[in-house]
């Protein structure tokens, strides 16, 4: 629903954005359907509420060598994965670092409610923060791409 009003209100004020920021848009918005998709709404529901209140537990199990813990790496690393490409979009969008790590986190807390609510999905803080830390990697790349070209512009 978010994806979808911000696309909205993108879409009323297409004409007075750069191309750079219409073609942001034009990436960002289906990579968020597409987020939403496969994470809350192709998802069987629980028959119950599923959730994980305490933070860090992710690591407390990888650090216990529990079964669950061997596993959890590679969940981790897909969690952070899942939003890089925010973080290399939205900069071009909205002009503020904090503004896109913001946006980042709080459409990772609509999908975290929305498997809550929907019982499509676990409700973990620490997919929060993996997502999130997965924003500000994907504004880091493209900061260091955007250094890079602007002090070697004619190997360009």
């Amino acid at each position: 629903m978010a994806a979808l009003g911000g696309a909205l209100v993108l879409f009323v004020t297409l004409h007075t954005l750069r191309i750079t920021q219409r073609i942001a848009c034009a990436a960002v918005f289906p990579y968020m359907f597409l987020i939403l998709s496969s994470t809350v709404i192709s998802r069987t529901p629980f028959a119950v509420y599923q959730y994980k209140l305490i933070p860090f537990w992710s690591y407390m199990e990888i650090m216990a060598g529990s079964a669950l813990g061997k596993v959890l790496p590679e969940e981790v690393f897909w969690n952070i994965l899942m939003l890089m490409p925010l973080g290399f979009f939205l900069p071009f969008i909205m002009k503020k670092t904090g503004r896109v790590i913001l946006t980042g986190f709080l459409f990772s807390l609509v999908i975290e409610l929305l498997q809550l609510i929907l019982k499509r999905g676990f409700f973990e803080f620490d997919d929060i923060m993996h997502n999130t830390l997965g924003v500000i990697i994907g504004v880091l790349i493209i900061r260091a791409i955007r250094k890079n070209i602007h002090r070697n512009p004619a190997s360009h």
